[in-house]
């Protein structure tokens, strides 16, 4: 079945129907009334959410509204060689852009700002005169955002005379900007003629589950976004290789405005069908891991977030727990259940890999490190 791309508004579309609703990114549970679907467009790649108006209006409801922004949690540490001690993703995002794109200072905008920790970050990370606007949609940002002569925070709409800024940032936010064409216009139409626009977002390749979250509207591969970007004149590229283990499964670049004006890449679809078959024969194979689990102890998952969550409420037996090395999480239950250190498994356990391509090097370490018997899929 053909639909109309709702970035590049080519017919050239697929739908493709999930056979699971769709999660939410904050309590991870069903946001769907009905299982997901996702388009697929052979010209620009876009994968977008198939959303009808009630489905834009709860995640409308979602972001504006107070309760979203007061219960989401932004502190998280990881542990990196680089550096001593625990560092959040925050920091790290921070140091990867002024390290790799310089002095680019003057004036910053986060888009999806939230609380301002990254500009926070960013703000210590380049020392010197430098000015910070946050966007935020919820009127809760009023109450979180940094109260500083060089912070400013802007609700929902830009005004006419916003100016141009020579750093621009998307952290885990374009993935949730419906009207994604015209947005990156005029983010284009503000950005300084040497300016960079940094992106982090989920990678579907590397993990397929991502695509699960109903609660966004735009799925991305490094393929997809470059051709995606082009299409405002923009070219996108990696920061270089030694910062890419800071941020597992996801895509971390900037973009540029293009210096050749020629035809845009083609929408490697591959690697996107690739994908969406892991996603769409997921309850299937979680079906023949448990097949696979036989008796065990404790049946554990791996992480705290949309995988685990997915796991557990697709497994028949149900999870007795979660594993998870950060110590961040290892404080409270997770969807009611606990949380362990993998450590603390012993050889009667099994613990459930559920990242698909991102399988492989963690079944690696997990069965090198702790007791617990391994089974990615």
């Amino acid at each position: 079945m053909k639909t109309t791309c709702e970035f590049c508004h080519s017919n050239n579309c697929d739908f493709y129907e999930v056979p699971f609703r769709f999660y939410d990114h904050v309590k991870f549970k069903e946001f769907t009334a009905s299982n997901g679907r996702l388009a697929v467009c052979s010209d620009c790649g876009a994968v977008g959410n198939v959303c009808d108006e009630s489905l834009h209006q709860s995640i409308a409801r979602l972001y504006r509204g107070s309760e979203y922004s007061a219960t989401k949690k932004t502190v998280f540490h990881l542990s990196v060689p680089e550096f001593d001690g625990m560092v959040t993703p925050y920091f790290l995002l921070a140091q990867a852009i002024s390290q790799a794109l310089g002095k680019l200072r003057a004036r910053v905008l986060d888009i999806g700002c939230f609380d301002g920790k990254l500009l926070r970050e960013l703000e210590s990370a380049m020392p010197g005169e430098g000015s910070y606007v946050g966007f935020d949609v919820s009127d809760h940002g009023t109450k979180i955002f940094p109260k500083s002569d060089n912070f400013q925070l802007i609700l929902r709409e830009f005004p006419g005379n916003i100016g141009k800024f020579d750093l621009i940032i998307f952290n885990n936010s374009i993935q949730y900007i419906h009207e994604l064409r015209g947005f990156m216009d005029f983010v284009a139409g503000i950005l300084s003629e040497n300016g960079a626009i940094v992106i982090r977002v989920p990678d579907m390749q590397l993990n397929p589950l991502t695509m699960a979250f109903g609660d966004q509207y735009w799925n991305f591969n490094w393929d997809n976004i470059e051709t995606m970007l082009s299409y405002s004149g923009l070219s996108f590229s990696a920061f270089p290789d030694h910062y890419s283990h800071w941020f597992s499964r996801s895509i971390v670049g900037y973009a540029k405005f293009r210096t050749n004006q020629g035809a845009k890449r083609d929408a490697a679809n591959a690697h996107v069908l690739d994908a969406l078959d892991y996603l769409r024969s997921f309850p299937e194979r979680l079906k023949a891991a448990e097949l696979e689990v036989g008796t065990c102890k404790n049946l554990y998952v791996l992480g705290t977030s949309l995988n685990a969550a997915m796991t557990n409420s697709l497994l028949e037996r149900g999870a007795d727990g979660f594993v998870d090395e950060n110590p961040d999480k290892l404080s409270g239950p997770f969807l009611g259940k606990p949380v362990i250190h993998p450590k603390d498994m012993t050889a009667n356990d099994v613990v459930l890999l559920p990242y698909g391509n991102g399988n492989a090097i963690i079944a690696e370490k997990f069965r090198s490190a702790y007791s617990a018997r391994v089974i990615d899929y």
